[in-house]
């Protein structure tokens, strides 16, 4: 069995694209490669005045009472 011979800078060129790769998924899939985080901006001036709150990861408002709503029919 033949061992496949390789040309001289593909081992470097293999090295960039693994390192590539790491990099990519630290970007999209981390908290703080991407510096998205479920924190909301709650800064005193910045335009998001329901932000000092909290934060809910399904997107609910935990301030809303959606007990009274009756969707539309009364």
């Amino acid at each position: 069995m033949e061992i496949i011979a390789l040309a001289g800078g593909s081992w470097i060129l293999l090295g960039v694209i693994v390192v590539l790769f790491f990099g990519v998924v630290y970007g999209y899939y981390t908290i703080a490669g991407s510096g998205i985080s479920n924190s909301p901006y709650g800064k005193v001036y910045g335009g998001a005045p329901g932000a000092s709150h909290g934060d809910d990861p399904s997107g609910k408002d935990s301030l809303a009472s959606q007990t009274n709503w009756t969707r539309g029919t009364k």
